[in-house]
């Protein structure tokens, strides 16, 4: 929950009791003009990535948190639109709006490769085997990478990803009218 003070709380389902309360990142919610807040929990539940964006203010910021101690395992500064885990954790990838994506390798938080497009990055997806990488940039444009190279294996022009088919043998997307024209 957040009750615009800046604060995120994590619920016990059974009890209904507070767990944690987490002071997010930047200044999210707190008089901004696009009080943006993502969060992604690991596949196993263990781990809580909070991301604001507080762009006007230049105090966005993201913070990954280990649920059980409540020890903040990573800071980052920037701004993200976009994160996504691996289903195997051992991943974790940032969109942001400088045009990169990183790719963090967990628990080492190590920075092994990053992925440069031309402008914002709206969004990024890992497909479920891992091995490619779905993404797309306030340009209009769907690029798919190998995730164990950073090779750019695709891009279509005009478009935005949806997502990849559970089996990870293709991928959605649809026509957009980005860039305006």
């Amino acid at each position: 929950s957040d009750v615009n003070d800046g604060k995120i709380r994590l619920w016990d389902v059974k009890t209904g009791r507070m767990r944690y309360s987490y002071e997010a990142p930047g200044r999210a919610g707190v008089g901004t003009a696009y009080p943006q807040k993502l969060l992604a929990f690991s596949p196993n539940g263990k781990l809580l990535l909070i991301a604001s964006n507080d762009s006007d203010k230049g105090q966005s910021a993201a913070k990954l948190i280990d649920l059980a101690s409540g020890e903040v395992l990573l800071r980052l500064k920037g701004s993200y639109p976009s994160v996504a885990f691996g289903s195997d954790e051992s991943k974790l990838l940032t969109s942001a709006w400088d045009g990169v994506v990183r790719i963090w390798e967990l628990p080492q938080k190590k920075l092994p490769q990053t992925l440069k497009h031309p402008s914002h990055v709206w969004n990024a997806q890992f497909s479920p085997d891992h091995r490619y990488i779905l993404t797309d940039h306030f340009g209009g444009e769907t690029f798919l990478w190998n995730a164990a190279t950073g090779e750019q294996i695709c891009c279509l022009k005009g478009t935005r990803p949806v997502g990849f088919a559970p089996d990870g043998k293709s991928f959605l997307s649809i026509r957009t009218l980005y860039p305006p024209t």
